[in-house]
């Protein structure tokens, strides 16, 4: 197990392998979905809440019709391996009625399963191909194995890793999709961005983003341009199928269809009674500095980063050498992201650990920051210092639940850990503070030998 990379990615692994999570409405809603289309090809979940309430997270078609209310991306991803699985799991079954329970009772080991291949490997195998291109740029170690903690242990997106909410795999096409943009892989690019968009609906703010600049970097080659489109024709088509057939429109998002349940009172006046027109000031200091969302709780390193981000975009006369141009991206996307948040009624994203809806942008905020160089060494060893929160944070939710209320986070897992009447979440944090001290003595003896 030598080397920065091997070591932390066979933890990685290890460690979503060894405490699944059981993700509750969320990613009950995208099976929901995954058992309708391998039932009957279709996208409609009613059976499945008529007769099992499977999940309160749908959204109505104005037919009448429930649909998962979630992004489908991660449903059409993994429905090719799901159909498979459920062929076999479901073959003994002479009703629909028993086939759908067989489904319900195996939602866990499913959304293991998919989880695993779609989120974990899927990231580890994309952080092989960056890692072994910053060693190829001269990337210092220490800046390497910052990225691969902060990509799989310490983002927001990290601890949704082995449930499949969809917020890990879209973090990972987003991050993706600028590894091939540096690489002019358009194809690639137009790929990933559009999958990513189709995954979690808030990476239109990246596209938003990233399609000017591809524009502006090839205006002289054009040609580029169509290969981000023939990249994009698949999510495209899969998009249109999706949003046509259940909600009517191809920018009808389940959005405006949501269930009423989860309208909220602060922002009835906007979008759909769902997000407001202007970002709420009480919200984005609470994303950036509450005690049950805030960075600050949770991800401190990634508010050093911004900081510095912007502080080297003011160095920039253009976009035109790629390093800068992706850190355009990352900065710019997640700044955006957190303003967008700030204006959505249920900013605190219900019963989860830290802000859920800026997770997909911090993966890339990590990797813009390591590959262009903009840290120096001082704010490197800073940064990494503030890894240590965030890691923590990892162990605890891993420990405990992903179900968390919006209350402090911190005496929170106290309380769960420490003062519960069964001892096996301590038992847990023990076993994930030991496996990381672990590799980090692994990685100490091997850089003493070298």
């Amino acid at each position: 197990m030598k080397g920065v990379y091997w070591r932390w990615t066979v933890l990685f692994i290890l460690l979503n392998l060894s405490i699944p999570k059981v993700g509750g409405p969320n990613p009950y809603s995208r099976l929901a979905q995954l058992a309708s289309m391998a039932e009957d090809g279709s996208f409609a979940i009613d059976f499945q809440l008529d007769e099992i309430n499977w999940t309160n997270d749908w959204a109505q078609s104005s037919d009448g019709a429930r649909f998962s209310n979630k992004a489908p991306g991660p449903a059409f991803i993994a429905f090719p391996l799901y159909k498979v699985m459920d062929f076999f799991q479901t073959m003994g079954e002479a009703s629909k009625k028993e086939r759908f329970i067989k489904r319900w009772n195996l939602k866990h080991l499913n959304g293991g399963i998919l989880s695993l291949v779609f989120q974990v490997l899927l990231t580890a195998l994309l952080m092989f191909f960056i890692d072994q291109s910053l060693v190829k740029n001269g990337i210092s170690q220490g800046a390497r194995e910052f990225l691969l903690l902060a990509v799989y242990f310490a983002s927001i997106s990290s601890v949704f890793m082995n449930t499949f909410f969809g917020h890990a795999l879209a973090a990972t096409l987003v991050l993706g999709s600028v590894y091939f943009f540096e690489r002019k892989k358009y194809f690639f690019v137009g790929l990933w961005s559009g999958l990513a968009l189709l995954s979690d609906y808030s990476a239109g703010i990246f596209l938003i983003l990233l399609l000017p600049v591809i524009v502006w970097q090839n205006r002289r080659n054009l040609s580029a341009c169509g290969r981000v489109g023939a990249g994009a024709f698949l999510p495209f088509v899969l998009w249109a199928y999706y949003h046509i057939s259940a909600f009517g429109g191809l920018l009808s998002l389940p959005l405006a269809h949501q269930n009423p349940d989860f309208i909220t009172d602060e922002s009835a006046e906007g979008l759909s009674g769902v997000l407001s027109m202007l970002p709420n000031p009480r919200a984005l200091l609470g994303l950036l500095f509450g005690g049950s969302r805030g960075l600050l709780m949770s991800s401190p390193w990634v508010l050093l980063l911004v900081v510095m981000g912007f502080k080297e975009l003011f160095k920039i006369s253009n976009l035109k050498f790629d390093g800068k141009a992706s850190l355009f991206l990352g900065v710019a996307f997640f700044s955006l992201l957190l303003l967008f948040n700030s204006a959505f009624g249920a900013w605190e994203a219900g019963a989860s650990p830290g802000a859920r809806y800026l997770s997909i942008a911090m993966p890339l905020l990590a990797y813009v920051m390591i590959s262009g160089e903009f840290l120096s060494e001082k704010f490197l060893r800073l940064a990494r210092w503030l890894l240590f929160p965030s890691l923590l944070f990892f162990c605890c939710v891993y420990a405990t639940t992903l179900l968390l209320p919006a209350e402090a986070l911190w005496p929170l897992f106290v309380d769960r850990i420490f003062y519960a009447d069964r001892l096996s979440a301590l038992y847990r944090l023990v076993f994930l503070l030991l496996s990381f001290g672990v590799v980090f003595v692994l990685g100490q003896r091997e850089r003493r030998v070298s």
